[in-house]
C-alpha cells in the first residue's frame, strides 16, 4: 500500500498470511502444547470448524479491518454460554501489525454459525515470531524509553520557533527509529510519548493568547489546531490507531475549537470517533461529499447517523466552493487522493490564511495548484510530506511558511511510514521559511509585514 493511494481509514490491509503464527504463537505461550485434544464432536471443535468455514468463505464486507484469511484462531479460547459462544483473543497478522479481535457465534438448528466480530486492540507483532527471546520485549521497551525521553527533552528545549535547529533535526531523526518498529502503535513507551505531548499542547491551547498572526499545534498525524486573535479551529483531528490519543484528550482538544474541517473520507482524517464527539459538543463538522456506495462508505454512514437517523449535522462542502462559518472564511480547493475527493481548505480570518491540503496527491490537480498564489496570499501551508511534486506545490502556492504533516503514520505499514528525515530532504530546496514538527509541538507565525 502506498500512502498516496490508500489512507489508513480504508483499512485496506495487506493481508499477509504467515503460517508460522500458529506454530510461533503456540511455542511462545505454550498453550498449543498444553491443550488437550478435543473430542471429535465437542462443542469447541464444532465452533472452531465453523470459524474455519467462515474464514474460507468468499470475501465479503469486513468493514476493512482485515481479510478473512489473515485470522488465526489457534490461540483463542472458546467460551460457551447456552446457545452463544465467544472466541477470543483472535489474532490477524497484517502489514500494519498484530490486530486483536473477538468473535461471537450462535447455535442455530444444532449448528454453530458466525454472528459478529469486533476489533479489541493491537498486539505486539514480535510475539508472533517463533523462538522469540523472552528478554526481547523488556529490552525493546527500555531502549524506547531512553530514546523517546531524550527526543522529548531535546525538542522541548529547542522548539520550532527557537533553539538549536541542528539538535532539533537530530532529535526528529532519532524519533524515526522507534517509530519504524513494526509494533510501535502497540508499545507503551510510544503511547506515553504521544499522550504526554498532547497534554502539553492542550495546556498551551487553553492559555495561549494570540495578539496577531497565528499559532498552530500539530497532532497525530496530519491533524492541526490553529489559533488567531479571535478564532480557534481544527483540521483532520484523529485519535490514532488503537486510541493513541485518549477520548479525554480528544474532548479537551474539541472544547477549544469552533469548527472542525475534514479533508477527505479516510479514517486518519475523518475519524468517526472524533466526529461524533464534535457533534455532541455542537461543533460544526465540514466534510467532502460522501464516497461511493458500499464497503467503508456504508460503514461510515451507519456510524455517523444520529439518534434521529439523520446525517444533517454534517456540513457537506462541495469541492471548489467557498463559504463562511462562525466567522471563518473558507475556500475548498478541489483536490484528490487518487479517486477520492480531498478538499484542501484555505481558511482566512484575522488577517491570516492557512491552507491545509489533506492528502492531496493527483497530478491533474496542478491545474489549480499552479495558480493558488494568484488567488490568495497563503501565510501557512500544511501539506502532507509525501504530496506529489512538493517543489511545484510550493511554487504554485507561494506560502510564507510551510509545515509538513503525515510523517511516521504508525497506522500505516512500517514500510510506508515517511520518516522525518524525508521531510528535511523534501523541503531542503524550499525558498520560503519551513519547519518540521513532532506531534504536540507549537509554532507561532507572525502576520505578513505591511507593505
Amino acid at each position: 500500500m502506498m500512502p498516496r493511494s490508500v489512507g489508513v481509514s480504508s483499512y485496506a490491509l495487506v493481508g499477509v498470511v504467515i503460517t508460522i503464527m500458529c506454530i510461533g504463537c503456540a511455542a511462545i505461550t505454550g498453550r498449543g502444547a498444553q491443550r488437550t485434544e478435543a473430542p471429535v464432536n465437542s462443542e469447541e471443535q464444532q465452533i472452531r470448524l465453523a470459524l474455519e468455514q467462515w474464514k474460507q468463505a468468499p470475501e465479503q464486507d469486513t468493514r476493512g479491518m482485515a481479510p478473512r484469511t489473515s485470522f488465526n484462531f489457534a490461540r483463542a479460547a472458546v467460551q460457551v454460554t447456552g446457545s452463544a459462544a465467544v472466541v477470543e483473543p483472535v489474532y490477524a497478522l497484517t502489514g500494519w501489525g498484530l490486530g486483536v479481535f473477538s468473535f461471537s457465534l450462535r447455535k442455530k438448528d444444532d449448528q454453530w454459525v458466525f454472528e459478529s466480530w469486533r476489533h479489541v486492540g493491537e498486539g505486539v507483532i514480535e510475539t508472533a515470531l517463533p523462538d522469540l527471546d523472552p528478554g526481547y520485549l523488556p529490552l525493546l521497551n527500555r531502549w524506547m524509553e531512553a530514546n523517546l525521553g531524550w527526543v522529548q527533552k531535546t525538542l522541548r528545549e529547542n522548539p520550532p520557533n527557537g533553539g538549536d535547529q541542528m539538535l532539533r533535526r537530530h532529535a526528529l531523526c532519532m524519533l524515526d527509529e522507534p517509530l519504524h518498529i513494526r509494533s510501535a502503535p502497540a508499545l507503551e513507551p510510544v503511547k506515553r510519548f504521544i499522550r504526554s505531548n498532547v497534554d502539553l499542547a492542550i495546556s498551551q491551547i487553553r492559555t495561549e493568547r494570540v495578539a496577531a498572526g497565528a499559532t498552530i499545534w500539530k497532532f497525530y498525524n496530519h491533524g492541526w489546531v490553529v489559533k488567531t486573535a479571535n478564532h480557534t479551529w481544527a483540521h483532520d483531528v484523529y485519535e490514532g490507531p488503537d486510541g493513541l490519543i485518549t477520548d479525554e484528550q480528544i474532548d479537551a482538544i474539541l472544547d477549544q475549537v469552533e469548527v472542525l474541517f475534514l479533508s477527505h473520507w479516510h479514517g486518519d482524517h475523518s475519524s468517526p470517533r472524533v466526529m461524533k464527539r464534535a457533534r455532541d459538543k455542537g461543533i460544526p463538522v465540514l466534510v467532502t461529499p460522501w464516497p461511493a456506495e458500499g464497503g467503508y462508505a456504508d460503514y461510515i454512514r451507519s456510524e455517523m447517523t444520529d439518534a434521529n437517523g439523520s446525517l444533517d449535522w454534517l456540513t457537506v462542502v462541495q469541492p471548489g466552493s467557498s463559504g463562511e462559518i462562525r466567522g471563518l472564511q473558507y475556500h475548498a480547493f478541489p483536490g484528490h487522493q487518487d479517486q477520492l475527493l480531498n478538499n484542501a481548505y484555505a481558511v482566512t480570518v484575522d488577517g491570516m490564511t492557512i491552507l491545509q491540503m489533506g492528502d492531496q496527491w493527483n497530478l491533474d490537480d496542478f491545474v489549480w495548484i499552479d495558480s493558488v498564489k494568484t488567488r490568495q496570499r497563503t501565510d501557512i501551508l500544511l501539506p502532507n510530506v509525501w504530496t506529489a511534486q512538493m517543489k511545484r506545490v510550493l511554487a504554485g502556492v507561494a506560502p510564507r511558511v510551510v509545515v509538513p504533516g503525515h510523517e511516521n503514520e504508525i497506522g500505516h505499514s512500517f514500510e510506508h511510514r515517511e520518516p522525518y528525515d524525508q521531510a528535511y530532504e523534501v523541503l531542503a530546496p524550499a525558498e520560503c521559511q519551513w519547519h518540521v514538527m513532532a506531534w504536540g509541538e507549537r509554532l507561532h507565525v507572525e502576520p505578513a509585514p505591511q507593505r
